[in-house]
């Protein structure tokens, strides 16, 4: 009898639902797919493996399926534990022997390169998803009382992004100039309409895909002008749009083949992470995770951590706004490739460890950020190996003990801090300028790798949710690359978020699109007049000390600042060239720091009746100064070690604050629920954790009581480690 899987709500988050009994949460998957592996795992208590099948290895030409390899991936996992759960990813570029049949359908640049099928081909499409029924059909048949997730999976690394390089558009392709035709039918409906619009006589049937001169050309220093480049906003957004088209289609064959019994998910929306290439945010194909979110078809979205943070005493964040996913009743699914000493050394670009305890450091962190965030994850030995120590894998048995058990708690958020992003900002940003006015996608640091360090949690959404967020739960919200707000968005910003004594904070360039560009446009957003000037130059903020509480007792040193360092030396900005450049121009606002460069104003507030204002005109804050604007707000700041704290409105000195010493937070990565705090250090030394009420505190790890009715966790931290502990009203049952 085949499975019945759904997606509903336990314990306040997104939980998958196998015949009605809560399932997922944790599992595993290994690259080399060896019975052992899987074995290792099945003993550590593991109900739920994750494989992957190739459609090139069953599809051997036209009308010839040959599903061995499938029948062995599964047979496998089942070799190793014959009632396991199974996650089957299908892999589904196009054959050699298709390409080859069918040039004219290939992925093809500028240069005439070729890359495999175009993710615009209707043929590869058409005959694609036909294989792919076939495949789950097949699967159905003869595995579906164990095959619980279908993921499908094209492009580049089979995450849907189009393939190497993303330096510049990588399909021009014949089926991607008529699909790029199409779309634009369908959008403009007539030449007339569409000529309007781009400001010149175009005809639909004759269009092309934009020149390199028009991507990478600015016309307010890097930013584009819709009314001069709407064609290329225009064909980023269908870009984008055509591959979040391609993943709904896969799951509406995949609903279909197995009657609606399965969960569908893919890799997708991998939009807080665009690695050191400032280009791949327009070209990624992933700047439409909207659509991909509100489509009843998708369960399931999923991505690895991202791969430029994962160093011990770093974040190791997620690559998309998991808390959009969350809203939408969808399941994030982390893929935790998590590198161990074990990992061959060639592979250390993305945090590698030395040894089996800062191993240990790094798998409790990145299970502590999916607990605490109340998303699902598979540990993903990639090449082989990584887990292979009899340590690894004690823990690895204690992670899945703690997963079951937290199923019975509540994870809801408890952050009282929402961080909007915008994935189409990006296609307001010139070319490979695109990092210039985008801190979004900004080479290091980036503006959200600053916000784990604040000591307090926050929220994650894409600024299209904004209608749907629950505004009432957060006292403080930051925009951090929100260039292009259309004038739906500015009503909701003004008549939902300025209000409530709430805090709005924005970095960068914020509004500066609008139908147009400009100051103005910007201005009536911030609710500060501003002027901008775009002589490009690197550009750091120097926080002036002591014009207002936020800036007030901060370390301000000469040094320069490190990649997370709250001792930030009281000056912070980038060495990238930066254009424009926005500075404050209002009387009724008040200077907190200035542009290194020009002297005038670039960080400042300015208090309303019903909200307060704070601009930053670079492309980060560091933690030191979004925590004292948080603790300004209202919110409150958990972790209080080494720190002067500015906590609520009131400026009320908490417990322990001593308001005459230096504000020096520690460079500590904290994750908090209703029911669970994880702390994560790098540097040895004394940590102070403050709860907002008193709680019954467990050790999770070491699965002893800290205290029965207390409010401060205090910790004597020896070098890096992991720490996590039950903070609920519901009693910790024990790892037994």
């Amino acid at each position: 009898m085949s499975l019945r899987c759904s997606v509903g709500t336990l314990g306040g988050v997104p939980t998958a639902f196998i015949n009605g009994e809560p399932g997922l949460s944790i599992g595993y998957k290994s690259g080399p797919q060896d019975v052992e592996t899987y074995k290792d795992f099945v003993r550590a208590g593991y109900e739920t493996a994750h494989c992957n099948v190739k459609i090139d290895d069953i599809w051997l030409g036209p009308g010839e399926l040959d599903f061995e390899s499938l029948h062995r991936s599964l047979d496998t996992i089942l070799e190793a534990d014959p009632e396991s759960f199974v996650l089957l990813e299908l892999h589904a570029n196009a054959p050699e022997w298709w390409v080859r049949e069918h040039p004219e359908e290939q992925q093809t640049d500028r240069s005439g390169q070729t890359y495999g099928q175009s993710l615009a081909s209707q043929v590869w499409r058409r005959e694609t998803l036909e294989v792919i029924s076939a495949c789950v059909r097949e699967s159905e048949e003869h595995y579906g009382n164990h095959v619980v997730l279908y993921f499908v999976g094209a492009g580049h690394t089979w995450e849907w992004f189009y393939r190497t390089p993303l330096r510049y558009v990588s399909d021009c392709s014949q089926p991607m100039v008529r699909a790029f035709a199409a779309w634009l039918q369908r959008k403009y409906l007539t030449d007339g309409r569409l000529s309007e619009a781009w400001g010149r006589d175009v005809s639909i049937g004759r269009v092309a895909i934009p020149e390199w001169s028009d991507i990478i050309a600015g016309d307010l220093g890097a930013i584009r002008d819709p009314r001069v480049r709407r064609h290329v906003f225009d064909f980023f957004e269908f870009y984008n749009e055509l591959v979040a088209d391609l993943v709904i289609a896969c799951g509406t064959v995949v609903k279909d083949a197995c009657g609606g019994r399965k969960l569908f998910g893919a890799y997708y929306g991998h939009v807080l992470d665009w690695l050191d290439n400032p280009l791949t945010a327009q070209h990624s194909g992933h700047c439409c995770l909207t659509k991909v979110l509100r489509s009843d078809v998708v369960d399931v979205v999923a991505g690895p951590n991202s791969y430029m943070n994962r160093d011990v005493g770093h974040e190791a964040s997620f690559v998309a706004p998991v808390d959009s996913v969350r809203l939408h009743g969808k399941l994030w699914l982390s893929e935790t490739d998590t590198r161990t000493h074990l990992a061959d050394p060639i592979q250390d670009f993305c945090g590698r460890p030395d040894s089996l305890e800062d191993s240990l450091t790094l798998l409790k962190r990145d299970f502590c950020h999916a607990l605490v965030s109340g998303v699902d994850m598979v540990w993903f030995s990639l090449f082989g190996g990584w887990f292979d120590d009899p340590a690894i894998m004690a823990f690895m048995s204690q992670a899945r003990r703690i997963a079951t058990i937290a199923r019975q708690t509540d994870r809801s958020s408890v952050a009282r801090i929402a961080v909007l992003i915008d994935e189409r900002s990006a296609f307001a940003s010139s070319g490979r300028d695109a990092y210039r006015v985008d801190p979004f996608i900004s080479r290091e640091p980036r503006a959200t790798d600053m916000l784990a360090y604040m000591g307090c949690p926050y929220d994650i959404y894409l600024l299209s949710d904004i209608d749907l967020i629950d505004v009432d739960r957060y006292r403080m919200i930051l925009f951090v690359n929100t260039i292009w707000l259309d004038a739906n968005a500015r009503a909701i910003v003004d008549e939902k978020l300025k209000q409530d004594g709430r805090v709005l904070v924005w970095l960068g360039t914020p509004g500066v699109v609008r139908s147009g560009v400009g100051a103005d446009n910007m201005s009536a957003l911030i609710g500060m007049r501003v002027r901008l000037t775009c002589e490009p130059s690197e550009d750091f903020i120097r926080v002036l000390s002591g014009s207002h509480v936020i800036t007030r007792n901060l370390n301000l040193g000469n040094r320069q600042p490190t990649w997370v360092d709250a001792d930030f030396g009281g000056h912070f900005g980038t060495n990238q060239i930066v254009s424009p450049r926005a500075c404050v121009v209002d009387e009724n606002a008040t200077p907190l720091g200035l542009h290194s460069r020009c002297g005038s104003v670039g960080f400042a507030v300015r208090e309303y009746d019903s909200w307060s204002s704070v601009f930053i005109g670079a492309p980060f804050a560091p933690p030191a100064i979004l925590r004292q604007i948080a603790g300004w707000a209202g919110v409150h700041v958990y972790n209080q070690s080494n720190s002067g704290q500015v906590d609520g409105r009131d400026e009320l000195q908490r417990a322990g604050w001593n308001p005459d010493e230096p504000a020096n937070p520690a460079d500590d990565v904290l994750y908090v629920n209703d029911s669970f705090l994880a702390l994560h250090v790098k540097r040895k030394g004394d940590r102070r954790i403050v709860l907002p009420e008193p709680r019954k505190v467990t050790d999770v790890f070491a699965d002893k009581t800290i205290g029965e009715r207390t409010d401060t966790i205090r910790l004597s931290c020896p070098g890096s480690a992991t720490y996590l502990f039950h903070i609920g009203e519901t009693p910790w049952k024990g790892l037994g």
